[in-house]
Protein backbone atom coordinates (compact mmCIF):
# COMPACT_ATOMS: atom_id res chain seq x y z
CA UNK A 1 0.00 0.00 0.00
CA UNK A 2 0.99 3.61 -0.32
CA UNK A 3 1.43 4.07 3.23
CA UNK A 4 4.10 1.15 3.45
CA UNK A 5 5.83 1.88 0.22
CA UNK A 6 8.89 3.09 -0.63
CA UNK A 7 11.62 4.83 0.58
CA UNK A 8 12.45 4.98 -3.46
CA UNK A 9 10.05 8.21 -4.64
CA UNK A 10 6.64 6.71 -4.62
CA UNK A 11 3.79 8.54 -6.39
CA UNK A 12 -0.17 8.02 -5.58
CA UNK A 13 -2.37 9.04 -8.32
CA UNK A 14 -5.41 8.53 -8.69
CA UNK A 15 -9.37 9.86 -8.99
CA UNK A 16 -10.95 12.57 -6.28
CA UNK A 17 -12.42 11.44 -3.02
CA UNK A 18 -9.68 8.11 -2.76
CA UNK A 19 -8.23 9.06 0.01
CA UNK A 20 -4.76 9.97 -1.49
CA UNK A 21 -4.17 12.59 0.87
CA UNK A 22 -5.01 10.49 4.12
CA UNK A 23 -2.39 7.98 2.90
CA UNK A 24 0.21 10.40 2.44
CA UNK A 25 -0.26 11.25 5.71
CA UNK A 26 -0.40 8.32 7.28
CA UNK A 27 2.90 7.51 5.91
CA UNK A 28 4.18 10.78 7.41
CA UNK A 29 2.97 10.15 10.87
CA UNK A 30 4.47 6.07 11.03
CA UNK A 31 7.62 7.82 10.15
CA UNK A 32 7.54 10.56 12.71
CA UNK A 33 7.04 8.14 15.12
CA UNK A 34 9.25 4.78 13.87
CA UNK A 35 12.39 7.71 14.03
CA UNK A 36 12.83 9.97 16.36
CA UNK A 37 14.09 13.34 15.78
CA UNK A 38 13.40 12.77 12.19
CA UNK A 39 12.77 16.16 9.93
CA UNK A 40 10.44 16.08 7.39
CA UNK A 41 8.35 18.20 5.08
CA UNK A 42 5.01 18.50 3.18
CA UNK A 43 4.81 20.77 0.75
CA UNK A 44 2.32 21.98 -1.93
CA UNK A 45 2.30 24.28 -4.51
CA UNK A 46 -0.96 26.84 -3.00
CA UNK A 47 -0.63 27.22 0.57
CA UNK A 48 -4.17 28.26 1.48
CA UNK A 49 -4.46 25.04 0.09
CA UNK A 50 -2.28 22.60 2.23
CA UNK A 51 -3.50 24.71 5.24
CA UNK A 52 -6.95 23.77 4.54
CA UNK A 53 -6.42 20.44 3.34
CA UNK A 54 -2.86 18.36 3.96
CA UNK A 55 -2.33 20.15 7.07
CA UNK A 56 -6.47 19.54 8.69
CA UNK A 57 -6.33 15.57 7.51
CA UNK A 58 -2.58 15.42 9.27
CA UNK A 59 -3.54 17.47 12.76
CA UNK A 60 -7.07 15.56 12.75
CA UNK A 61 -5.80 12.08 12.75
CA UNK A 62 -2.55 12.69 15.19
CA UNK A 63 -2.95 11.87 18.69
CA UNK A 64 -2.59 15.10 20.47
CA UNK A 65 -0.53 13.58 22.81
CA UNK A 66 1.79 12.84 20.16
CA UNK A 67 2.66 16.66 19.88
CA UNK A 68 4.71 18.67 22.26
CA UNK A 69 5.19 22.04 19.95
CA UNK A 70 2.37 23.50 17.44
CA UNK A 71 3.46 26.62 15.59
CA UNK A 72 1.01 27.56 12.94
CA UNK A 73 2.31 30.86 11.89
CA UNK A 74 5.97 28.51 11.07
CA UNK A 75 3.74 25.67 10.08
CA UNK A 76 5.69 23.30 12.50
CA UNK A 77 5.15 20.50 14.24
CA UNK A 78 7.37 18.73 17.19
CA UNK A 79 6.60 15.37 18.40
CA UNK A 80 7.04 14.17 21.63
CA UNK A 81 10.09 11.92 20.18
CA UNK A 82 11.97 15.02 18.86
CA UNK A 83 10.43 14.45 15.23
CA UNK A 84 9.40 17.45 13.40
CA UNK A 85 7.99 19.13 10.10
CA UNK A 86 7.23 21.91 8.55
CA UNK A 87 3.91 22.46 5.85
CA UNK A 88 5.82 24.47 3.27
CA UNK A 89 3.19 26.28 0.56
CA UNK A 90 5.94 27.30 -2.15
CA UNK A 91 3.88 30.55 -3.23
CA UNK A 92 4.77 32.14 0.17
CA UNK A 93 7.31 34.96 0.08
CA UNK A 94 10.52 32.94 0.70
CA UNK A 95 9.30 29.55 0.82
CA UNK A 96 11.92 28.54 -2.33
CA UNK A 97 14.71 29.67 -0.08
CA UNK A 98 13.12 27.96 3.15
CA UNK A 99 13.59 24.97 1.01
CA UNK A 100 16.46 25.37 -0.46
CA UNK A 101 17.81 25.34 2.99
CA UNK A 102 16.22 22.25 4.65
CA UNK A 103 18.19 19.29 5.73
CA UNK A 104 15.25 16.59 5.44
CA UNK A 105 15.02 12.95 6.12
CA UNK A 106 11.77 12.83 4.13
CA UNK A 107 9.36 15.05 2.16
CA UNK A 108 5.30 14.66 1.31
CA UNK A 109 4.62 16.61 -1.79
CA UNK A 110 0.71 16.78 -1.90
CA UNK A 111 -0.77 17.22 -5.44
CA UNK A 112 2.56 17.22 -7.46
CA UNK A 113 0.79 17.86 -10.59
CA UNK A 114 0.90 21.03 -9.88
CA UNK A 115 4.99 21.85 -9.21
CA UNK A 116 7.10 21.73 -11.66
CA UNK A 117 9.88 19.55 -12.57
CA UNK A 118 12.34 21.45 -11.28
CA UNK A 119 11.10 21.97 -7.54
CA UNK A 120 10.37 18.44 -7.34
CA UNK A 121 13.90 18.07 -8.24
CA UNK A 122 15.28 20.99 -5.66
CA UNK A 123 12.97 18.84 -2.97
CA UNK A 124 14.57 15.34 -3.86
CA UNK A 125 17.59 17.27 -3.41
CA UNK A 126 17.11 18.16 0.39
CA UNK A 127 16.01 14.85 1.20
CA UNK A 128 18.60 12.71 3.15
CA UNK A 129 20.39 15.46 4.41
CA UNK A 130 19.59 14.88 8.02
CA UNK A 131 21.77 12.67 9.53
CA UNK A 132 21.86 13.76 13.62
CA UNK A 133 20.14 10.31 13.97
CA UNK A 134 21.26 7.20 15.78
CA UNK A 135 18.35 5.55 14.23
CA UNK A 136 18.68 7.07 10.40
CA UNK A 137 15.34 6.37 7.77
CA UNK A 138 16.21 5.75 4.12
CA UNK A 139 15.74 8.85 2.40
CA UNK A 140 11.89 9.02 1.69
CA UNK A 141 10.05 10.80 -1.06
CA UNK A 142 6.26 10.57 -1.94
CA UNK A 143 3.87 12.41 -3.66
CA UNK A 144 -0.20 12.55 -4.29
CA UNK A 145 -1.42 13.49 -7.79
CA UNK A 146 -4.33 13.88 -10.12
CA UNK A 147 -3.83 11.78 -13.50
CA UNK A 148 -1.79 14.14 -16.00
CA UNK A 149 -1.86 14.41 -19.81
CA UNK A 150 1.59 12.59 -21.90
CA UNK A 151 2.90 15.74 -21.71
CA UNK A 152 3.21 16.45 -18.62
CA UNK A 153 6.60 15.06 -16.36
CA UNK A 154 4.67 12.85 -13.96
CA UNK A 155 3.61 11.04 -16.67
CA UNK A 156 6.91 11.08 -17.89
CA UNK A 157 8.70 9.56 -14.69
CA UNK A 158 5.71 7.69 -13.18
CA UNK A 159 3.12 6.29 -16.10
CA UNK A 160 3.37 2.91 -17.25
CA UNK A 161 2.54 3.99 -20.80
CA UNK A 162 5.56 6.54 -20.54
CA UNK A 163 8.06 5.67 -23.46
CA UNK A 164 10.83 6.55 -20.34
CA UNK A 165 9.30 4.50 -17.95
CA UNK A 166 11.91 2.18 -17.91
CA UNK A 167 14.71 4.53 -17.50
CA UNK A 168 12.69 5.92 -14.29
CA UNK A 169 11.80 2.55 -13.13
CA UNK A 170 15.13 1.34 -12.78
CA UNK A 171 15.77 4.43 -10.22
CA UNK A 172 13.10 3.06 -8.14
CA UNK A 173 10.22 5.41 -9.17
CA UNK A 174 6.75 3.62 -8.31
CA UNK A 175 3.54 4.83 -9.05
CA UNK A 176 0.18 3.17 -6.89
CA UNK A 177 -3.25 3.79 -8.52
CA UNK A 178 -6.26 5.15 -6.52
CA UNK A 179 -9.92 4.64 -7.67
CA UNK A 180 -12.39 6.81 -5.93
CA UNK A 181 -14.82 3.55 -5.63
CA UNK A 182 -12.56 2.01 -3.37
CA UNK A 183 -12.70 4.64 -0.79
CA UNK A 184 -15.54 2.97 1.47
CA UNK A 185 -16.17 6.97 3.41
CA UNK A 186 -16.45 8.92 0.32
CA UNK A 187 -19.90 10.06 0.68
CA UNK A 188 -22.61 8.69 -1.48
CA UNK A 189 -23.89 11.65 -2.86
CA UNK A 190 -19.73 12.66 -3.71
CA UNK A 191 -19.59 9.65 -5.24
CA UNK A 192 -22.79 9.83 -7.29
CA UNK A 193 -21.60 13.32 -8.40
CA UNK A 194 -18.48 11.55 -10.00
CA UNK A 195 -19.94 8.82 -11.21
CA UNK A 196 -22.64 11.43 -12.87
CA UNK A 197 -20.09 12.73 -15.41
CA UNK A 198 -18.99 11.18 -18.64
CA UNK A 199 -16.73 8.17 -19.28
CA UNK A 200 -13.29 10.68 -19.90
CA UNK A 201 -14.20 12.02 -16.97
CA UNK A 202 -14.52 9.21 -14.90
CA UNK A 203 -11.44 7.21 -16.41
CA UNK A 204 -9.07 9.93 -15.33
CA UNK A 205 -10.46 11.41 -11.81
CA UNK A 206 -12.52 8.21 -10.71
CA UNK A 207 -10.31 5.28 -12.49
CA UNK A 208 -7.04 7.41 -12.26
CA UNK A 209 -6.42 6.20 -15.40
CA UNK A 210 -3.17 8.61 -17.06
CA UNK A 211 -3.08 10.72 -20.40
CA UNK A 212 -5.89 12.72 -21.85
CA UNK A 213 -6.46 11.40 -25.90
CA UNK A 214 -9.12 13.08 -26.70
CA UNK A 215 -7.61 16.56 -25.60
CA UNK A 216 -10.40 17.62 -23.86
CA UNK A 217 -10.12 20.45 -21.08
CA UNK A 218 -12.24 19.98 -17.69
CA UNK A 219 -13.98 22.34 -15.15
CA UNK A 220 -14.17 20.66 -11.98
CA UNK A 221 -16.12 21.68 -8.99
CA UNK A 222 -15.06 21.19 -5.45
CA UNK A 223 -16.95 18.34 -4.07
Amino acid sequence: TFALAGPHPTLCVGGYGSAKTFGGCVKLQRLMSKYPGSRWAVIRRVHKHLKATTMVTFDQMTPPKAVTARNDTEGTRTYANGSWVIFLGLDTPGSLGVLQGLELNGAFVDQAEEISEKTWDTIDARVGRWTQLENMPKRYLWATANPTDELHWLYERFAEESPQRAEWKAKGYECIVADSRSNKFLPEANLQTLLGKDDEFQRRFVRGEWGNPEGRIFTIDPL
